[in-house]
């Protein structure tokens, strides 16, 4: 694992606003950028020292998804969370997988990823994804949740940053909005669940958007109704 960078750009706010309590909104704008460039410029780093920096120069790819987040609210990448890695093609997708077994031991495959593990530390995950965009802007605009809708990409030497406007705020306040469904809704109702257990809220407006979604669009209901029971089992038992 790449080094920490320091603690994360959420705790800096958050002190921030204790010490300044009284601050105009001209002086939460000046410091918020002031973050952003921040993680900009570590996020860069981090995930160039982590990955990036052993794909092939002139490779288009990127990293997007929860291992931002992860890196924007602590500094780090926590163990439960896969470092997913993007690209445009097969052919850059067998380029990056030839790359990955040169350091990590390839662990599964499935539909959607090839699994890889570090050596020397099981819980470390980076996922390939076989589902393939243009560009990473195309990428994270079919992201269903906002709080996971920013990519860190490389351009030959050139690291690029990029989130969806309400990235960074969804976080600090751990609020759940919905962008779109996926192809597969069952996937989306598992990944709201699993945002819940690290503290995340949905509010009531959200959940009523989201049903419009599921009884407009061509769903089995039934099966939704039977995800959402045992995803509301399974929270029980976790609460234990």
């Amino acid at each position: 694992m790449a080094q920490v960078l320091g603690e994360g750009i959420k705790d800096k706010w958050g002190e921030y606003k204790k010490k300044n309590p009284s601050y105009t909104l001209k002086e939460k704008t000046k410091h918020k950028d002031e973050l952003m460039n921040d993680y900009s410029r570590n996020s860069c780093k981090f995930f160039n020292d982590y990955i990036l920096i052993d794909m092939p120069e002139n490779l288009d790819c990127w990293v997007a998804g929860g291992a931002l987040r992860d890196f924007y609210l602590y500094g780090y990448i926590k163990g439960e969370t896969d470092i997913d890695i993007f690209t445009t093609c097969q052919a850059n997708f067998d380029v990056i997988r030839s790359t990955m077994q040169e350091y990590y031991r390839e662990d599964s495959e499935s539909e959607f990823a090839v699994t890889f593990k570090e050596r020397d530390d099981e819980e470390k995950i980076v996922q390939i994804i076989k589902i393939f965009y243009n560009n990473p802007q195309e990428c994270i605009m079919n992201f269903d949740l906002a709080c996971c809708c920013a990519y860190i990409g490389k351009k030959g030497d050139t690291f690029l940053h990029d989130a969806a406007e309400e990235f960074y705020d969804d976080n600090f306040d751990k609020k759940i909005r919905l962008l779109k469904l996926n192809d597969n809704p069952n996937s989306t109702l598992y990944r709201i669940k699993k945002y819940q257990g690290k503290g995340y809220r949905i509010s009531d407006n959200e959940l009523l958007a989201m049903t419009k979604c599921y009884l407009d669009g061509d769903y089995d209901l039934d099966e939704l109704v039977e995800t959402y029971n045992g995803l509301r089992l399974m929270s029980e038992v976790d609460d234990d």
